[in-house]
């Protein structure tokens, strides 16, 4: 006898465990579904670039807006909320600017940046700013060597977003189809400004066959191979009016030290990275606008030698690494102060006097007007005597040529050393070591709106106070110029910066540079010629230092470039963000040798 299949007795067990176990399944999701997603809102980016390249700006803050969703899965606020509460779009926030306006959105956090061309590559600079007052922001950072790049780029900031804030796992990277090709992705319509051919590009890939066969993208027309590994550092939030580059911490890598408005910023660099270790304070109206790095006292610790300005006179001091913290060598020294590497000598301390009137007029010193300039004539050694300094010999210089105008090298092979120095008027010059003028460029070198003396009291004035001074000479303080020997010639070459303005040659006291280029120039018996340059950089060169090494393939060197970058269509003047550059150079000569 058949028996009859009772529903409820097999089926009822199985769907029963069937719906539990997708109740089970399901708990998890909807938790998951009740916590809501962080929110985020994009700010429009700032753009240290030519207006040529502002397409770029809207395209990357919606690419990084669409891959933080995508990646992190956050919401993005509405850009319209955001663009209707901020004052001055285009701008970097700091912290508490930033912190206020999550808190005005409702977002959990807040991007600000910067997008940054120079020599034809891109950066970008990021900080992530959480809502929570108590928290601080997180920087992120992303290159491409071109623009075509920039997609990548932005790719991989989503993603070191993504899983430094909101701890998402970043996918393992899928080995590419060896013979199909994959059929075309679906058009990405926040990037299209990226994947439009752009005339700069155009002319730029016009002009590369008019390079040497270096391969390289940022120099041009060289005899010394260099910039394959063109790098910067993230954008820094101050403008830079000094620097100099040595290794601070003994680990073998040059550290950077930089002058600020608000003091000396000492940088370990580590790895891709910076860390900054401290800020030597400067008063608000000390002024820096020199800094030496070398071992002068011997002890295998290399020294900070700083040359500020404070009301018109010499305020100059040094410090050095000591047991976790910067000791004091000299403070308030009445010298103006550089090292400068003498041939025969290695690195010198040379220092110049201020030429302060001491709230007396020029006529009652018998002082002419044109004679009152802010430094007296000559430059000495100088020699440290517990902590003071003293002053030793006396350079034999063309009495117009000021501290920090002039390099030593024996040019002709001669077996003495000629003077290269830039004048007030960034015309390159070349003496002899009797005085007398070898030659003087055709074209600008140099530019620079970092100048000393501006003050002078005012007469009758007994005590001094920022307000009892008037505006008074100048000198204007030109970037380094720079002596080395990489391709091992016995040849000397000169590396110098040439900041391009055509207003401030014209006006005189306004000095603003749009762009710059750095230059290798070498003597070919009548004249410094040129070696190479490279591509036009967008801002201004303020300082720069070169480090050497050897090896086994021979001398090379990083080309350290302080820049401070320009705000699109705004001045110069205006900036507050630089950032530094390193090009790799090596000593190989070229094939066309």
């Amino acid at each position: 006898m058949k028996h009859k299949h009772r529903p409820g007795t097999t089926i009822g067990p199985i769907l029963l465990l069937s719906l539990l176990f997708i109740f089970l399944l399901g708990t998890p999701l909807k938790a998951a579904e009740d916590t809501p997603a962080r929110s985020v809102a994009v700010l429009p980016f700032a753009l240290h670039a030519g207006e040529n390249l502002a397409y770029l700006q809207d395209g990357l803050r919606d690419m990084l807006a669409s891959r933080l969703a995508a990646n992190a899965g956050v919401v993005i606020v509405e850009r319209s909320r955001v663009d209707g509460l901020l004052q001055a779009p285009g701008t970097v926030l700091q912290l508490q600017e930033a912190q206020a306006l999550a808190q005005e959105l409702g977002a959990d956090y807040v991007i600000s940046g910067s997008l940054t061309s120079l020599g034809g590559a891109i950066s970008i600079d990021a900080t992530v700013f959480p809502a929570d007052a108590g928290s601080r922001g997180l920087s992120f950072y992303a290159s491409a060597a071109q623009e075509n790049e920039a997609i990548s780029a932005i790719n991989q900031l989503s993603w070191d977003i993504a899983e430094r804030i909101f701890s998402k796992a970043r996918p393992a990277a899928t080995p590419q189809p060896l013979v199909r090709q994959p059929a075309p992705a679906p058009a990405d319509t926040t990037m299209e400004a990226f994947k439009t051919e752009h005339p700069e590009r155009a002319l730029r890939a016009q002009g590369a066959g008019q390079t040497s066969g270096l391969g390289s993208p940022f120099i041009m027309k060289q005899s010394i191979s260099g910039a394959e590994n063109f790098t910067k550092t993230k954008n820094l939030d101050f403008a830079i009016r000094a620097m100099d580059v040595g290794d601070i911490d003994m680990d073998g890598v040059e550290d950077l030290v930089l002058g600020g408005s608000d003091g000396v910023h000492v940088m370990l660099r580590k790895g891709s990275g910076l860390q900054e270790i401290a800020v030597l304070p400067l008063s608000a109206v000390q002024k820096v606008h020199s800094i030496s790095i070398a071992d002068l006292n011997g002890n295998g610790q290399k020294e900070i030698y700083i040359s500020t300005e404070y009301q018109g006179n010499p305020h100059s001091f040094s410090v050095e690494w000591q047991n976790g913290s910067f000791a004091p060598l000299f403070d308030k020294a009445r010298w103006y102060i550089k090292v400068l590497d003498l041939p025969g000598e290695g690195p010198t301390l040379l220092g110049q006097r201020g030429n302060s009137l001491s709230g007396r007029s020029g006529a009652s010193l018998g002082i002419s007007d044109e004679e009152q300039v802010p430094v007296r004539p000559g430059i000495f050694r100088l020699l440290l005597n517990g902590d003071t300094l003293e002053s030793g010999e006396k350079l034999s210089l063309p009495a117009h040529i000021n501290l920090f105008d002039f390099a030593l090298a024996d040019l002709n092979s001669d077996g003495s050393s000629e003077i290269i120095a830039l004048t007030q008027e960034d015309k390159l010059q070349v003496f002899d070591t009797s005085g007398r003028r070898l030659w003087q460029s055709s074209e600008y070198y140099g530019g620079s709106s970092r100048y000393i003396g501006e003050l002078e009291p005012s007469m009758g004035t007994m005590y001094q106070t920022p307000d009892s001074y008037k505006r008074g000479k100048r000198i204007y303080i030109p970037g380094r110029i720079l002596i080395t020997d990489l391709n091992g010639d016995n040849q000397p070459q000169v590396i110098i910066s040439r900041n391009i303005s055509t207003a401030s040659r014209v006006l005189g006291t306004i000095k603003s540079y749009s762009s710059s280029e750095m230059y290798a120039l070498s003597w070919n018996g009548i004249a410094l010629g040129e070696l190479w340059r490279t591509r036009k950089i967008d801002g201004y060169v303020v300082d720069y230092q070169l480090a050497q090494h050897e090896s086994d393939q021979g001398k090379t060197g990083i080309l350290f470039v302080g820049v401070v970058l320009k705000g699109g269509a705004l001045d110069i003047l205006s900036s507050k963000e630089s950032t530094v550059l390193m090009y790799n150079l090596s000593g190989a000569r070229s094939a066309e040798e």
